[in-house]
């Protein structure tokens, strides 16, 4: 029992480095062929596995995105200090930061829909959900 969690467990960080840097060869998504190749090789159901999979990926980037605000509120926090800018610009560059962060992901929400309206969710790499942060233009060639 303790092999298969060893197994499972690196399958899955295997997964994850998928996730954020994963290049598609194929139409095929790559982390979904590894979540089938896993499901069933280990007897499991397909959605099981692709639940622990969304769900690593949805908590370290969870973590990156925490790290990333925490990386940014230190470095105006430094400019405040050094005279650079002030408490006020450090509130002003915060809210806009969250604006434009809480836009994008209305914006993403607006294109999953609008994919799954027109029939093309999942295709062509449009989505980029499987594909971690956006990779550009490059699926289409």
């Amino acid at each position: 029992m303790s092999k298969k969690i060893i197994v499972i467990t690196l399958a899955l960080a295997v997964i994850g480095i998928s996730l954020y840097s994963a290049e598609p060869t194929n139409a095929q998504n790559p982390v979904t062929t590894l979540i089938d190749r896993i499901s069933e090789k280990f007897n499991l159901k397909k959605e099981d596995v692709q639940k622990v999979a969304d769900d690593f990926r949805s908590e370290k980037q969870k973590t990156w995105e925490e790290q990333r605000k925490k990386n940014l509120d230190e470095k105006l926090s430094e400019a405040v200090k050094s005279g650079k800018i002030t408490e006020a610009q450090k509130q002003a560059i915060l809210k806009k930061m969250e604006e434009l962060r809480n836009k994008k992901e209305t914006n993403r929400v607006e294109m999953q829909n609008w994919l799954k309206q027109n029939g093309l969710e999942g295709k062509f790499g449009f989505g980029l959900g499987k594909f971690g942060k956006g990779r550009g233009m490059h699926y289409w060639k």
